[in-house]
């Protein structure tokens, strides 16, 4: 039997999730890099660098950095001692008051990037083995006084414009670089920026209050090569994309309105084990044909938007996460607390109007990228979302959407996507909605929704946009799901179950404990479709999101 957290927690299934803002890292884990054979033969040694010490409150910069006791004080002067073939690192400790900024490390004119020399900065560690407190401060505190000015831009942007910072961590051109156990917080702008770099690591880094994205991780820009290999693991994200609380979506652009976490022409990528909490924007989103990708055991919780958002995005798997609350907001992050988005743009000061708000779970779209619309590639394809938990959703809990299609546009694909043993509870929970637990297009191909739960939602549990269309194109399975306690049902596919799940316990409220696991003599034991899970231990496979007899998964921060 689980171990139920209390109250007000995610409980067993998330039990690392809801951490102190200032992470405990583990910068050791990644402290060698990678290593990879470049040549027949042994291994290449990884080439050490120099490690420099980095004290913001105790440092100097006419000191050499080598020792503790002779750390620089500055970020600026410190990058710009390390070497441009990489291999060497920083150890920060205390509070920064400027941008970490990194560019043209194992990269450039005549530089073969090298595995072997990974670049790394890290938080510093005192003798005892602990880790120093260290923090990149940009300076915004609160919703009270947040700093934007009359043309809608952060105050921070350009000399003299408020003095908060409009970047944390920004890396450019720049390659086998690790970011481990950083903390950046109050920026009146993107927390952390990438581009035109590859082979990254972020992990056990938080990022707390921006008025824009935590993190956008990009190619640089979409004529540009595809960026390759990124990881973000272990990473706590709260309270992002603050600037919609002022409404100005508008005139921030949409560059600077993109989403949590953004994941922009990645050939590559693992997010994996995340908590990304209070955003007033989409949480976790990959676009402009990103693709080979994996997202999974994350936590995603209390957005306005999405909360996990394919926009044109290929081959990727989305498994073992919990997404709970969409459309909800604490705005303490732990007060247990949720507002409805309705009560966000009552009470939040700067809210004149009511902006359209997608708070769906998981969204699959083609197009929907104004406006960048001449380098939209029309196609989602590949995406197998399984074993997920989604639970208390403003809205729907899945869409596949092809605006394309609606703007009678051609060449699109919504293709080969594969849905299956998900739970979806208490979906469309805001009133007024026209619209459905699990909502698909009329134009997705060679794809199945099979084996999920869907259960107490506030409208019907299966549609299709289009209240005209009531059955699906030919090449689309929907089979062995159980729909239960849903508004009604007019589209439920072959060999449905319409009986209690009987999970061993379902959440009353969206932040309340729960554990959806299936009782014994649940009708969803054995009654799935067979759908290589591998994890069935040979016995046949269950509806929902955990399998019987094996070890359930887990979602949440890694310690």
């Amino acid at each position: 039997m689980p171990h139920l957290e209390p109250a007000g927690r995610c409980g067993w299934a998330c039990r690392a999730a809801i951490l102190a803002l200032v992470l405990v890292p583990a910068c050791s884990r990644s402290s060698d890099g990678p290593v990879a054979s470049v040549t027949p033969g042994p291994a290449p040694i990884p080439v050490p660098g120099v490690t420099y010490w980095v004290d913001a409150d105790g440092g100097d910069d006419l000191n050499d950095g080598l020792a503790e006791d002779r750390a620089f004080r500055s970020l600026t002067h410190a990058v710009a001692q390390l070497s441009d073939v990489g291999g060497d690192r920083l150890w920060l400790k205390g509070t920064f008051r400027e941008t970490l900024l990194i560019q043209g490390l194992n990269s450039g004119d005549g530089v073969v990037p090298d595995p072997n020399r990974p670049t790394v900065v890290q938080c510093a560690f005192a003798p005892d083995g602990s880790p120093y407190p260290m923090a990149i401060d940009g300076g915004l505190r609160g919703i009270e006084s947040f700093p934007f000015d009359r043309a809608g831009l952060p105050a921070g942007f350009g000399p003299g414009r408020g003095g908060y910072l409009d970047r944390g961590i920004e890396v450019i051109n720049s390659n086998y670089l690790t970011l481990s156990g950083l903390a950046v917080r109050g920026i009146a702008g993107r927390g952390i920026w990438t581009s035109y770099s590859s082979h990254l690591r972020l992990e056990h880094v938080s990022v707390e209050w921006t008025s824009q994205s935590a993190m956008l991780l990009t190619n640089g820009d979409r004529d540009s090569p595809f960026a390759r290999d990124l990881v973000v693991a272990d990473c706590r994200i709260n309270q992002s994309n603050l600037g919609l609380w002022q409404n100005q979506a508008a005139q921030l652009g949409f560059n600077r309105k993109s989403e949590t976490l953004s994941i922009v022409q990645f050939d590559g990528f693992e997010i994996a084990r995340n908590h990304v909490s209070n955003s007033l924007a989409e949480g976790i989103d990959f676009k402009f044909g990103s693709r080979n990708g994996q997202i999974y055991n994350n936590v995603v919780e209390n957005m306005r938007g999405a909360q996990i958002y394919v926009n044109e995005g290929e081959d990727t798997d989305i498994y073992h996460n919990l997404l709970r609350g969409s459309g909800y907001y604490d705005p303490q992050d732990g007060s247990g607390l949720k507002l409805s988005t309705e009560q966000i743009l009552e009470q939040l000061p700067g809210s004149a109007s009511k902006p359209r708000i997608g708070a769906t779970a998981i969204i699959i779209a083609t197009g929907d990228l104004p406006p960048f619309e001449e380098y939209e590639t029309g196609r989602s394809s590949g995406i197998r979302i399984f074993e997920n938990v989604i639970s208390w959703s403003h809205n729907n809990g899945l869409v596949v959407w092809n605006e394309w299609r609606i703007l009678g546009k051609t060449g699109w694909a919504l293709d080969n996507l594969q849905v299956f043993n998900n739970v979806f509870h208490r979906c469309c929970q805001a009133p007024g909605l026209r619209t459905y637990s699990i909502q698909l297009d009329v134009g997705v191909t060679n794809s199945s929704f099979v084996n999920n739960i869907v259960i107490d939602s506030g409208r019907p549990a299966i549609g299709i946009w289009g209240a005209e269309i009531t059955s699906l194109p030919a090449t689309v399975t929907l089979s062995n799901n159980l729909l239960w306690r849903n508004e009604s049902e007019p589209l439920v596919g072959e060999a449905s179950i319409h009986e209690d799940p009987r999970f061993v316990l379902e959440p009353a409220t969206p932040n309340a404990d729960f554990d959806f696991r299936l009782q014994s003599g649940s009708p969803a034991i054995d009654r799935g479709l067979e759908v290589g899970l591998g994890n069935t231990g040979g016995t046949p496979t269950d509806i929902g999101a955990f399998q019987t007899g094996v070890t359930p998964w887990e979602a949440g921060i890694e310690r």
